[in-house]
């Protein structure tokens, strides 16, 4: 079993497609809601620091996605969220 065999299990990295796109905005939309609603049900809003925090909590969910989708363009969600 040499790397031959293990490349029929490998899924190529691909480039994001225009529907995927759409589906990743949505994902930012909907996770940062979901965390806005959690520190709202928690009521630990304190500030500009939630907002950043939801925000870019937002940005490494899509990131994640991305790269679990093995999407070469998960590198710029993870770029920009760490410059946050």
């Amino acid at each position: 079993m040499g790397v031959d065999a293990n490349a029929q299990w490998a899924h190529p990295i691909t480039k994001l497609l225009p529907a995927e796109r759409i589906y990743s905005g949505l994902l930012l939309l909907l996770s940062a809601g979901f965390v806005a609603g959690v520190y709202t049900y928690f009521d630990r809003w304190e500030g500009w620091v939630s907002r950043v925090d939801v925000f870019t909590t937002a940005i490494f969910y899509v990131a994640m996605w991305r790269m679990a989708r093995r999407k070469i363009a998960h590198w710029l969600f993870w770029i920009v969220g760490d410059l946050i």
